[in-house]
């Protein structure tokens, strides 16, 4: 004898088990639990195993068809076979009552994935800004690239201190009370940081100008902060003779180009400056593309969302939250979301659950599916962001049940990519600064959540 099921379409997505536990079974497992307690019991009057099967029944019906019932639930959920998939947790939804020679007869409620009928997907037209870059972009980026590789030298033999140098000076420093001349400071040689000096700060524009061998003398004030306690505050004459001057100083794009061994030289180091930020412009408004194919599918398809998925796109959206704050610096345990905060993400969940159906239903229909090269390659990438092995994100994911995780999300990357390759590119329709205004509000939060979710399938 085994369990019979029943499955029932509620709706488009919750099916009702119905499961059947045939009179046998029911017999056999009351019976059994009937034996097992008159083995044991200890009932007065009757040695021990010695009471007579009714008064067991007597005394002990209640818990027994209690257990048994909690064990045909359990057994028969497990043991049944259910001809689909199904989504979270299941419910259980009606019991009958346990009596003897009868079935008996309990219902369980579980979700199913949506079956999406799609329209049409193919060349959308979406909005693309084609990236454009000027010359003095790339020269700025030059700028900013020789910068970061600013070092330490010696300053020309003419040149004056300018602010941001480390300069040696020899020192005096002289305080007049009521006539009384008390000299404070006298160094041969100290490190004077013209930027921000811990010591001494307050010499930066009397020695500004000033050349290697060259004296000054003026009266300063010493910074409040120096860690200096018998001179910070106080008013003095200084005598500063500069000794040495360091200045930091980034490379000719010349020097660069062959230290780094650019092909091409300058022309070529500008050309591949260009390119990255061709590239990165490029990237962002394909982003901005996609954002738009999410947001006109979610519109252009009605159906219900299983509470089971937009709970798990809750639970991610929160925990990313939560990781960005504690990547900030704040306490995880002071970490907590108010009620609207919680209605906001809850509502971005449910976009994030509703295009998760649709991409799926387009993969499936257009026989989209990952290689074990696209995987792959996704685990090195994911590596090489983490600084960790490709052995050590694969042993993370498997304790947490995290490759097929991972597979939905890369399909869903590259459903949104192949839609992004099929649809009609057109340039931005330009608005007045009012029509800007006007839209705003209504298109902010369906934006955000669209750009969360591109993100993230892009991303994860």
């Amino acid at each position: 004898m085994s369990y019979e099921i029943a499955v029932e379409e509620v709706s488009t997505i919750l099916r009702r088990l119905k499961i059947t536990v045939p009179v046998k079974m029911v017999e056999k497992e009351l019976n059994n639990a009937f034996s097992s307690i008159q083995k044991r019991a200890n009932i007065k009057g009757f040695r021990k195993g010695k009471a007579p099967r009714w008064l067991i029944e007597k005394q002990y019906s209640d818990s027994v068809f209690q257990d048994v019932t909690r064990y045909f639930i359990q057994d028969g959920f497990d043991k049944v076979d259910i001809p689909f998939e199904y989504l979270g947790e299941p419910k259980l939804d009606n019991v009958d009552e346990l009596t003897k020679l009868e079935e008996f007869n309990f219902s369980i409620m579980v979700e199913v994935a949506p079956t999406v009928e799609l329209s049409e997907y193919q060349n959308m037209e979406v909005e693309y800004q084609h990236p454009e870059v000027s010359s003095e972009e790339v020269e700025q980026r030059i700028e900013a690239v020789l910068n970061g590789q600013r070092k330490i030298v010696e300053a020309d033999e003419d040149a004056g201190v300018s602010a941001g140098d480390m300069v040696l000076i020899k020192l005096k420093l002289t305080e007049y009370d009521e006539g009384v001349e008390e000299v404070l400071i006298d160094e041969e040689g100290t490190m004077y940081n013209t930027a921000a000096d811990r010591f001494y700060g307050g010499l930066t524009d009397l020695i500004l100008g000033a050349k290697r061998g060259e004296s000054r003398s003026g009266e300063v004030t010493i910074d409040e902060n120096s860690l200096m306690e018998e001179i910070k505050g106080k008013t003095c004459q200084a005598d500063v003779e500069i000794l040495t001057i360091q200045t930091s100083k980034a490379p000719s794009i010349d020097d660069y180009v062959a230290e780094k061994e650019i092909e091409g030289g300058a022309e070529g180091f500008k050309v591949q400056i260009q390119t990255e930020i061709e590239e990165s412009r490029s990237e962002m408004a394909k982003n901005q593309s996609r954002i738009q194919i999410l947001q006109k599918l979610v519109e252009g398809h009605e159906f219900d969302v299983p509470q089971s998925m937009v709970n798990k796109q809750l639970k991610d959206l929160l925990e990313e939250l939560a990781m960005r704050q504690m990547y900030a610096g704040k306490d995880p345990s002071q970490i907590k979301f108010s009620d609207p905060e919680i209605e906001d993400m809850r509502s971005r969940a449910r976009f994030a659950a509703k295009a998760a159906c649709i991409l799926a239903s387009i993969a499936t229909k257009e026989g989209l599916e990952v290689s074990e090269e696209e995987f792959n390659n996704k685990l090195e990438e994911l590596a090489a962001m983490r600084g960790q092995t490709v052995q050590a994100i694969t042993a993370y994911l498997h304790e947490e049940n995290g490759i097929e995780a991972l597979r939905v999300r890369i399909l869903e990357e590259k459903t949104l990519n192949w839609l992004l390759e099929q649809a009609s590119l057109v340039a931005p329709a330009a608005q007045t600064e009012s029509e800007d205004l006007e839209a705003q509000p209504a298109e902010e939060s369906a934006e955000e959540t669209a750009e969360e979710t591109a993100e993230e399938t892009a991303e994860e």
